[in-house]
């Protein structure tokens, strides 16, 4: 499964094109450290660059997509903020284990303030990028210590390897992503999955 077009493959619970599991895990790699939170155009942004051939499947799969994340179909993967306005600015979870209901309240309870700092103002994200940064940092380190890890980047890979596991990835994607993490953020242990 490289980055070009392929036939659309289900995954063995028929929920969703690995594709797009692929594109979620792959998003990770395009932040500035580790991190389990991730805007849902940078998920986009993935898929689209692997089906850059065929507009028509690139929509179908992100619909389908986003319809999963919408109603909580997909393991270890959650929707922690839906924006009314544009779901590329939703934020998404990827965590190394599956969270229960109490641990979804706490987070949905901390990614509410990203929603205030978008309704300040569209226009002045950037001027709230820290803030952005440490929302981010602090619920991926509560995740990670929900999952017994170390660190953000032992969750962040030990998120890849439950993807992996859970969705039967392709085995080269699943070395591209702890490749390019080895090289992007220096954690090297090779993968989980």
């Amino acid at each position: 499964m490289g980055m070009g077009v392929v036939p659309s493959e289900v995954t063995q619970a028929g929920q969703i094109d690995r594709r797009a599991i692929t594109a979620v895990m792959h998003a990770l790699l395009y932040t500035k450290e580790p991190t389990l939170i991730i805007e849902y155009k940078v998920v986009k942004t993935t898929l689209a660059l692997m089906l850059v051939d065929d507009y028509d499947e690139y929509k179908k799969v992100d619909e389908e997509l986003h319809n999963a994340l919408v109603n909580r179909r997909l393991k270890y993967v959650y929707l922690i903020y839906k924006d009314d306005d544009y779901d590329g600015f939703d934020l998404i979870l990827i965590s190394p284990i599956e969270l229960n209901n109490d641990q979804l309240a706490i987070i949905s309870s901390e990614a509410r303030l990203y929603g205030s700092i978008l309704q300040d103002s569209y226009l002045r994200l950037a001027e709230n990028a820290e803030l952005y940064r440490t929302l981010e940092r602090t619920i991926s380190a509560l995740v990670a210590k929900w999952a017994g890890k170390d660190s953000v980047a032992d969750a962040v890979l030990g998120a890849a390897a439950a993807l992996a596991r859970e969705y039967g990835l392709d085995a080269k994607d699943v070395k591209y992503f702890y490749d390019v993490f080895c090289l992007r953020f220096g954690v090297c242990r090779g993968g989980e999955a």
